[in-house]
């Protein structure tokens, strides 16, 4: 996933550190994305899928985000 993406990307020896900023941001963004597409479409109203978003190890890279907090904030416990 895109989340997971930009822990890797951070990690990746191979890139300069400001192309790991970049490409974290642009996975970031694109994870954001697609979440705001899933709340849209109702996807997030599932409590289970609230709980995976909470506690999914996967999304941890993008739990810091301002933008997921307020994500979190609006789909509720």
């Amino acid at each position: 996933t895109y989340a997971v993406a930009v822990g890797d990307v951070a990690k990746d020896a191979r890139l300069e550190p400001a192309e790991q900023r970049k490409q974290a941001e642009d996975y970031a963004a694109r994870a954001m994305q697609l979440l705001a597409r899933a709340e849209s479409a109702g996807y997030l109203a599932n409590a289970d899928r609230r709980k995976t978003l909470r506690e999914l190890p996967d999304f941890q890279p993008l739990r810091p985000r301002t933008e997921f907090q307020q994500l979190l904030r609006r789909i509720g416990p």
